[in-house]
């Protein structure tokens, strides 16, 4: 896994998974808001189940999402559900979430629904609500959250490499002697005799 991780790495998917990550969790937001517009639209009313009928998962994706941790080809119950409008008219429907609990006939279970569209009614449990969007949300931000380690990865193994590369400074002579750091003494004037010294020793001798 450490060695995909820092393939990965090197060649730059951070970019892919910042963008899938960034794309996924706006489109979960979205349908945040979409489904908070639906719940406050929204009745509860109690039903009673009529029936149960049972459905296969099709993927295990399904089944996470309905809170099951279920594979494809499990079975899965749903239950026909009669409830009755504020408006008085009684509605048999079956459910679309499919959960792994199983129901009783007779069993008295909270329906949400739209007033004047009972088609859109769901089971009042928060995985049939919220599950959806939830787990977009989270596998969104697992992709913002890899690609933000990569770009640190490929970050950190560049700076290795500028420093590796970067050449020493010789502290040594050609002749393999070390320069002193001292700086040298300038010769003063009062060190060498000035000329007219010279000549007046001459005149003399």
């Amino acid at each position: 896994m450490k060695q995909l991780f820092h393939k990965l790495a090197g060649r730059r998917y951070h970019r892919l998974f910042l963008l899938a990550g960034y794309l996924l969790a706006a489109w979960a937001l979205y349908q945040l808001a979409f489904t908070a517009m639906f719940v406050h639209e929204c009745v509860v009313l109690p039903g009673v189940v009529t029936d149960v009928r049972q459905k296969p998962y099709e993927d295990s994706l399904q089944a996470l999402v309905h809170g099951s941790g279920s594979c494809a080809g499990d079975v899965s119950y749903q239950p026909v559900v009669r409830f009755t409008l504020p408006s008085g008219l009684v509605i048999n429907r079956l459910m679309s979430d499919a959960g792994d609990k199983d129901y009783t006939i007779g069993q008295p279970i909270e329906i949400i629904t739209p007033e004047l569209d009972p088609s859109g009614a769901r089971i009042n449990e928060w995985k049939y609500i919220w599950g959806t969007e939830t787990l977009e949300l989270g596998v969104g931000v697992l992709l913002v959250l890899l690609g933000y380690a990569l770009r640190g990865t490929l970050r950190r193994r560049k700076a290795t490499r500028g420093k590796e590369n970067t050449p020493t400074r010789r502290q040594n002579s050609p002749n393999g002697q070390k320069k002193s750091s001292a700086p040298r003494r300038r010769k003063s004037s009062a060190d060498t005799p000035s000329p007219k010294r010279r000549s007046r020793k001459k005149k003399e001798e």
